[in-house]
């Protein structure tokens, strides 16, 4: 292209590229704004006014509406209602001027008031036009005739301006009961005027840009030229430094290659050969294609090229694969150096073979690999002579510790059998390793050095040897003993742990691990390390379809890894099985023992009701079963050193609840675990507390109430307690109180901190009125029993269910025998008790069941067994039964004869049920990480459930017929 054309193709380029997109850019901009914003905006204000002028011509309206009400009350007559409301009108104002009114016509159209033109008042309108004839009060009236209310447009004086004329909108309402049409309007001349402004402001501003954007391109022309003929020149010196590279690596002995931005600009000659591309195909060939990179080294590369300063200094360099253009590989060194050429980066890599170095690197690495996860499972490397009656020829560390061998008596003079005493054992292991050439996992007692006895687990294979007369066998031996007695521990313990917990009830699938997984293309080595990494024992082995199709151990694994390095290389296809030991998920814990002691197994899988394999279970995850045992719990709890190891005890706690759930209906299985562990946290917080506060000052107790004095207490629960202690005299009475009460506040703090929420209603050791001695405790009770009415009974009735949980027990039976004595020919008190109990109806439509805020029916379980409680209370109080419990209350009056065999059944069926659905519902929420309640939707109960839930109320209602009968008197209430 010759110089004058190519000049004035340049400058077309740069017309059409930034000058015209340019001023297309302004003309849009400009368009969009005149014809696009301005009116959007225009239309926008005018919708404003009229939402205003329509919501204050409502506020008016509602007067006439006002008076209209008082004529149809007679309070006024029509006349006068007109006539008020008219005058109210007329006085009506807004607007920035207040000079803003209401009008009012009616249909013909007459004008009835009009606040600026009382010439109007009482004149027909209906030739009255404005200065375009428009006859606007005829056109208001069709408006209202034909949709009661809307908008007109015509002119009209400025507000009190006679003499100005102007646009006017005004929106018309009509009131039927009286004929009339009320209206009123906005001038929009102010609009047009506000648009006009906008207007010029536009053309202002679309002056400046233009302007602005005009120099800017003035500048840019000029820079273009400038950077034009810079680049000219720098391609010129770019040709000759190119020239200079070229001749400096042609020299290299080692493969180079220069790359300048993305582009290769050059390679040297050894690098062609090693590769087998030449000079040409190396410039349209991508890096990728020639070496073998990760997401780290390609990082690398960019970071040497288009990287920080800092990044740009140093040279890197790393091991990676060369691809040869035949598809083959080889191993390199890159060294990658950055170059600033003409302030274009790039990079120089120089490509060293060293594939043959790198490979006999990777063989000792290896075999130290090896080694090392030999020391990480405390395993011993032997080899031995079987042609010279298996004297031991090498033996590592480890394994001269399993055996007990000094260095000084290893030389040359020890067998590996001189260690078996069982001599038939020995015939049948080297019977084996004739026969089959090799032995796996097998168990031998053994007797070391010092004598004692141990258990090992060896795996040997006879290897090649140059003279064909020795028999020389390598492998490997694993200390098994601790584990073989644990489980044989396990087992002998059996019998005690089936009578002291019902863990051994629950089935294993509860606590056994979940199977690690991995790929059949997976290495031997890689697997190995995961499975040391996660302490597993075994590992399933998925095909490429995510399909189980075998099962490898930790045994097998360390075995053949070791055959591996002495032998030949395996996959995970040569050792996998299929034919482990498996057992159903739902074998109770004990059966599950007894079978790996029975098969001399320490791990075996677990299929569910499908066939699928998806845990293990091993000796290990028997300890996590056996820690979850409550007294192991409550021993842990005596031995805790802070409260944050308590809420850690109690969240375990609830995990046994749950478990104890699934394999029990029993209730009380679960009060009796929440109770003793709670009785167990009051006298370590209790201990706690005393190191704070020293010794009391004389004997006390700290006694709970409601659900935890009755040994009920579900995982819903706030914490009722309070403090008897020992009458002191006078001068002795503050100081007592103080200990007590600082007592109180520190014990209830510490219980609220681990999860017994403070009580609603204050009854708590800590409050003064519950923290006194025995002497107003008494007095407590008596008034109670001989002066309280019912709704004072129905506040304290928990007080009845009291029972000592730290300190002088001798308080609660001294409290106790007074209740008794008080009680003896008060029937009044059972009167009130019992009128109590029959004030809850249980029923879905009352009180047991109720809408929720969000409109779903549910049951407060708490509130259904209410009157349970309290009737089984009453009736316990009244034949002198002190148990607090309320089974242990149900109990005693059948056995009494107070309830007959079938009520007796039916009640504490009742009762029974209606617990274990309140710990169902409570154990669903905890495990949703929601708070406890005790609201059930009656959407989330079977069909049963409801059933039984209507049975419920039934034999409550029996009951509280019974309750009445018996203490009142009468059927009739």
């Amino acid at each position: 292209m010759q110089p004058h054309k190519k000049k004035f193709f340049s400058k077309r380029i740069f017309f059409l590229r930034i000058i015209l997109p340019t001023f297309i850019t302004i003309a849009l901009f400009s368009l969009s704004l005149f014809y696009l914003i301005v009116p959007q905006f225009e239309k926008n204000v005018m919708e404003r006014k009229r939402e205003m002028i329509t919501e204050l011509t409502n506020s008016a309206w509602s007067i006439l509406e006002e008076y209209n009400d008082e004529v149809k009350r007679g309070t006024l007559s029509i006349e006068e209602a007109k006539n008020t409301a008219s005058l109210r009108i007329e006085y009506l104002r807004y607007g920035k001027e207040r000079k803003d009114y209401f009008w009012i016509t009616d249909t013909i159209p007459n004008m009835i008031m009009h606040p600026y033109k009382s010439d109007l008042n009482g004149k027909n309108l209906s030739e009255f036009v404005d200065s375009r004839d428009n006859q606007m009060f005829t056109e208001m009236a069709d408006v209202v005739k034909k949709q009661e209310h809307g908008f007109v447009d015509y002119l009209w004086q400025w507000k009190d301006d006679s003499a100005r004329i102007v646009p006017k909108l005004s929106y018309v309402m009509g009131f039927k009961p009286w004929g009339w049409i009320l209206g009123t309007g906005i001038y929009i001349d102010d609009v047009e005027e506000e648009i006009s402004e906008i207007k010029s402001r536009l053309i202002k501003i679309s002056l400046g840009i233009t302007l602005l954007i005009s120099l800017f391109l003035a500048f840019l022309a000029r820079q273009s030229y400038y950077f034009e003929k810079k680049r000219r020149t720098a391609e010129n010196e770019l040709k000759t430094s190119r020239e200079k590279y070229k001749t400096l690596v042609e020299a290299s002995t080692e493969g180079v290659l220069m790359i300048l931005g993305d582009e290769i600009v050059y390679s040297n000659n050894v690098l062609q050969s090693l590769t087998g591309y030449s000079d040409e195909e190396f410039t349209d060939v991508k890096l990728e294609k020639i070496f073998c990179l990760n997401e780290i080294q390609k990082k690398l590369l960019v970071d040497s090229i288009s990287g920080s300063y800092e990044e740009r200094q140093s040279i890197r360099q790393f091991e990676t694969f060369l691809l040869r253009k035949d598809n083959s590989q080889a191993l390199v060194f890159l060294t990658i150096s950055p170059i600033l050429f003409f302030e274009k980066r790039g990079i120089i890599i120089v490509v060293k073979d060293i594939g043959t170095e790198v490979q006999k690197a990777e063989e000792l690495k290896r075999k130290e690999e090896i080694n090392n996860y030999f020391g990480k499972l405390n395993l011993g490397k032997i080899k031995i002579d079987l042609s010279d009656g298996g004297k031991i020829i090498s033996l590592n560390e480890l394994g001269k510790m399993i055996f007990g061998i000094e260095k000084s008596k290893l030389e040359n003079t020890v067998s590996i059998f001189d260690f078996i005493s069982n001599k038939i054992e020995v015939e049948k292991i080297f019977k084996e390793l004739r026969r089959n050439k090799q032995i796996i996992n097998k168990k031998v007692e053994i007797i070391k050095f010092d004598k004692s006895d141990s258990i090992i687990n060896l795996s040997m294979f006879i290897t090649d040897s140059p003279n064909e007369k020795d028999l020389i066998c390598e492998g490997i031996i694993e200390d098994i003993s601790c584990t073989q007695r644990k489980l044989e521990e396990v087992k002998s313990k059996l019998e005690r742990y089936e009578k002291l917990s019902p863990i051994l009830e629950l089935p294993v699938k509860e606590f056994a691990e979940k199977i690690m997984t991995c790929s059949i293309n997976q290495s031997v080595d890689s697997v190995l390390s995961r499975l040391i990494k996660q302490n597993q024992e075994i590992i399933a082995i998925e095909s490429d379809a995510k399909e189980i199709i075998g099962f490898v151990s930790m045994s097998d694994l360390i075995h053949n890894l070791y055959r591996e390095e002495v032998n030949t290389k395996l996959s995970l296809s040569e050792i996998m099985s299929d034919k482990l030991d498996v057992m159903s998920e739902e074998t109770g814990i004990s059966e599950a023992i007894n079978i790996l002691s029975s098969k001399n197994i320490f791990q075996i899988l677990l299929k569910d009701k499908g066939g699928n394999i998806n845990c293990v279970f091993s000796p290990k995850d028997l300890v996590k079963a056996f820690s979850l045992n409550l007294s192991n719990i409550i021993k842990k709890v005596d031995a805790a050193r802070s409260v944050e190891e308590l809420i850690q005890f109690r969240a375990q706690v609830n995990h046994l609840i749950s478990l104890v759930s699934k394999t029990s209906d029993d209730s009380k299985k679960l009060t009796n675990i929440s109770s003793l562990f709670s009785d167990s946290i009051h006298k370590k917080l209790a201990s706690i507390v005393f190191k704070e506060l020293g010794e009391p000052p004389v004997k006390f107790t700290l006694i709970v109430l409601g659900s935890e004095g009755r040994e009920e207490q579900t995982l819903a629960t706030d914490q009722d307690n309070a403090i008897i202690y020992e009458d002191v005299p006078a001068e002795e009475k503050a100081e007592a109180e103080k200990y007590f009460l600082n007592f109180g506040d520190r014990i209830t703090f510490l219980l609220n901190e681990i999860g017994y929420n403070y009580c609603h209603g204050k009854v708590m050791a800590s409050n003064p009125k519950w923290c006194q001695p025995i002497s107003v405790w008494k007095k407590y009770f008596t008034e109670w029993v001989t002066t309280a009415n019912p709704q004072d009974l129905l506040e304290i009735s928990i007080f009845f269910d009291f029972k000592n949980v730290f300190g002088n027990h001798d308080f609660t039976l001294n409290l106790t025998e007074h209740v008794r004595k008080i009680t003896t020919g008060y029937n009044s008190f059972f009167v009130y008790l019992s009128e109590n109990c029959l004030k809850v109806s249980p029923s879905f439509s009352k009180t047991s069941s109720s809408l929720s805020s969000s409109g779903k029916e549910y049951i407060n379980v708490k509130m259904t067994l209410l009157p349970i409680i309290d009737l089984v209370r009453t009736y316990a109080l009244k034949n002198k039964i002190y148990f607090t419990n309320t089974f242990d209350r149900i109990r005693t009056l059948f056995t009494k004869r107070i309830f007959s065999e079938g009520g007796y059944q039916e009640i504490k069926d009742v009762y029974n049920f209606l617990m274990m659905l309140r710990f169902k519902h409570q154990l669903r929420l905890i495990a949703e990480n929601k708070e406890p309640n005790n609201e059930i939707y009656l959407s989330e109960l079977e069909d049963w459930e409801l059933d039984k839930i209507k049975k419920v109320f039934n034999v409550i209602s029996d009951f509280q017929a019974k309750l009445k009968m018996d203490f009142i008197g009468t059927l009739t209430f």
